[in-house]
């Protein structure tokens, strides 16, 4: 693959663009590059030069016009050799019902990888990119780094998980799930292909390995791993309360008694702290600013790919 990539860095035409991005990423007033050209070989062989040449320990962003250019384009990424998240869009649960969250944990991994820079880029599709999500400081306070040797309160380590939106079973065998029996605790982290089972001799941390969910058994001995939120939409204890009583001044207001009961169902599920699958549909009042993946490349220069524009804009539009 570093030939592909080696033979693109020799076009005079690659070389004057890099030049040119140079010359203006540190001016106060900078445009856009439109580049065109490039067959979709070229492109992805371009993409990949590009990030691997200019990332600076920053996290990229690219915008594909569909899922499967963006799905393709990453798995390509990847074999180029950069760490690469597809960041998809995901349809909010509104309703009291059991769904699956493989691709909210898809999203947060992307965050989170982000935060950190254990990701060189991240490829998304215009709707993912808008969609609303958690504010950065809530999945920086979701990140947690546990390692062999620490002092660890089994109590409050449990009260956390919940908070990140981790669900308490008997037995871990899918993401954001955590169980503890003993001086036993098995995570399912979103971001890990698999499960992490800690045992604590007293309050120490005594070891930490991967297990499979099938045999339960562990599978390998790891000295340290990282924790981060379960879920986009968080609420604190205190905005809990708060919209507990917005519900109940909605439920007061509904004339539909279908819809004050529904009402009424989610109050109840909020004060008894139990999962509450439809919270995705009160984003807004628990988030009070709106903020989208694109927040997360604010700041000086981020380096950002728009592939094909007017595709871009017409699945904007379509979404909008």
């Amino acid at each position: 693959m570093n030939i592909i990539l080696d033979r693109m860095r020799t076009e005079r035409e690659y070389g004057q663009i890099k030049k040119s991005y140079e010359d203006v990423r540190f001016r106060k007033r900078r445009y856009p590059f439109l580049i065109t050209g490039l067959c979709e070989g070229a492109l992805d062989a371009f993409l990949a030069s590009f990030t691997l040449d200019e990332k600076n320990g920053k996290t990229a962003l690219i915008i594909a016009g569909d899922d499967g250019a963006a799905s393709r384009l990453c798995i390509f990424l990847e074999n180029c050799g950069l760490r690469a998240g597809f960041y998809p869009s995901r349809r909010p649960v509104l309703y009291n019902i059991v769904s699956s969250h493989e691709l909210e944990h898809a999203r947060l991994a992307c965050l989170a990888g982000t935060l950190s820079g254990a990701l060189d880029v991240v490829v998304t599709v215009p709707e993912a990119a808008l969609q609303y999500t958690a504010p950065r400081e809530k999945i920086e306070a979701g990140s947690k780094t546990v390692a062999v040797g620490d002092v660890l309160d089994l109590s409050d380590f449990s009260r956390f998980l919940v908070s990140m939106g981790y669900v308490p079973c008997d037995l871990v065998d899918g993401r954001g799930q955590f169980s503890t029996r003993g001086g036993i605790i098995d995570i399912f982290p979103p971001h890990l292909s698999s499960p992490v089972r800690m045992e604590l001799f007293g309050d120490e941390v005594d070891s930490i390995g991967y297990f499979d969910v099938m045999t339960q058994r562990k599978t390998e001995n790891i000295g340290v791993f990282s924790v981060m939120c379960a879920r986009e939409v968080m609420p604190d204890e205190e905005t809990k309360r708060s919209l507990s009583a917005h519900i109940a001044e909605m439920a007061a207001k509904a004339k539909n008694a279908e819809a004050r009961a529904s009402l009424m169902h989610e109050k109840e599920s909020i004060d008894a702290g139990i999962e509450a699958p439809f919270i995705d549909k009160y984003i807004s009042y628990i988030y009070k600013e709106p903020v989208c993946l694109l927040d997360y490349f604010s700041g000086e220069m981020p380096l950002v790919f728009a592939i094909e524009r007017a595709t871009i804009e017409d699945r904007l539009s379509g979404y909008e």
